[in-house]
């Protein structure tokens, strides 16, 4: 009877200090940090193809007044770079996540100007923008729990596979209305190699194929230019396009999510025209040629690596 009851005393030990699991994602839909997007976005201006990324707020009086000059002092200081080539703008973004998360926004690193057009720019936004705005976010964040719920570990697992590196969990997804002109974009935390997403709500290609994009922009923290398996082992034997690595990632997350939904399923960058920008065409057609059958199984990782650089000139001697 006493092992009994030292066997249950250890179960009831075991149960308590276990560790939940580790979640593929952590979705957040932060006031400060989607302030900070529409002020960045609507001082940034137009896209690449010269279409406004965002409406600007219909405002009348003070409030037009007050938050004209906030997006001014955007405009003068952060406004005019670019994601994610800016350091100060990536700092920028863990600066106002970290006042979403409870720290006074007076005591965080930003310009003056850009903290005083925050302080200043937030009532109005609050008052006006962000209760549409939050609803919005949430229905997206509720909608993506959903699909990665019902299919995000078998997913996970399979880009595991592919790309020969363990997925990035957890992978932190900040929820906005715009997140610029890309929709989304991702950097990687220096001190955990884990990525950190701005995902845009209001993207109807993000909405549309909701499992892949979230999949898709974690798996920048192992699928870049030199990093991760698989390019490093492409960049030690020969010398791709500039882009071929996005290629392969676009590429390669659409297929794993194409064979997890079903073969009526199209892949973003083929719904999103992305396969007719003539490089990347080129590039999707030496995958299809080479990565697909290491991704079916019919051929090795060092087979597909090699299959790859076959078509591209041999990496230069050190």
């Amino acid at each position: 009877m006493a092992r009994k009851h030292l066997l249950f005393a250890a179960v009831l030990v075991g149960c308590a200090t276990a560790r939940p699991p580790v979640p593929l994602h952590e979705f957040h839909n932060g006031f400060w940090t989607n302030l900070h997007d529409a002020l960045y976005n609507e001082a940034h201006g137009p896209d690449e193809s010269g279409h406004p990324v965002i409406k600007p707020l219909v405002l009348t009086g003070d409030d037009r007044r007050i938050w004209g000059e906030a997006v001014q002092a955007y405009r003068a200081t952060i406004g005019g770079k670019e994601y994610t080539r800016d350091r100060e703008l990536l700092v920028a973004l863990d600066v106002v996540a970290r006042v979403d998360a409870g720290a006074d926004l007076a005591s965080v690193e930003l310009r003056p100007e850009v903290l005083d057009a925050l302080r200043r720019a937030a009532p109005i936004y609050r008052a006006n923008s962000w209760p549409e705005v939050r609803r919005m976010n949430e229905q997206f964040i509720a909608d993506a729990k959903r699909a990665v719920a019902a299919h995000g570990e078998r997913v996970a697992r399979r880009l595991s596979e592919i790309f020969r590196d363990p997925w990035p969990r957890p992978a932190r997804i900040d929820v906005v209305r715009y997140a610029m002109w890309a929709g989304a974009y991702t950097r990687v935390d220096l001190r955990t190699g884990l990525p950190k997403t701005i995902m845009a709500s209001g993207e109807e290609g993000n909405r549309a194929r909701l499992l892949e994009i979230v999949f898709h922009e974690p798996s920048h923290a192992i699928v870049g230019p030199n990093q991760g398996t698989v390019m490093k082992a492409i960049n030690a034997r020969c010398r791709t396009p500039r882009d071929f690595w996005h290629v392969l990632l676009f590429y390669s997350v659409g297929e794993a999510v194409k064979e997890e939904l079903g073969p009526s399923y199209v892949p973003y960058a083929e719904a999103g025209g992305l396969w007719k920008i003539p490089s990347w065409g080129k590039s999707k057609s030496v995958l299809e040629a080479t990565w697909k059958p290491y991704i079916e199984g019919r051929r090795s990782f060092e087979d597909g690596v090699g299959d790859i650089c076959a078509q591209f000139p041999p990496a230069p001697v050190p």
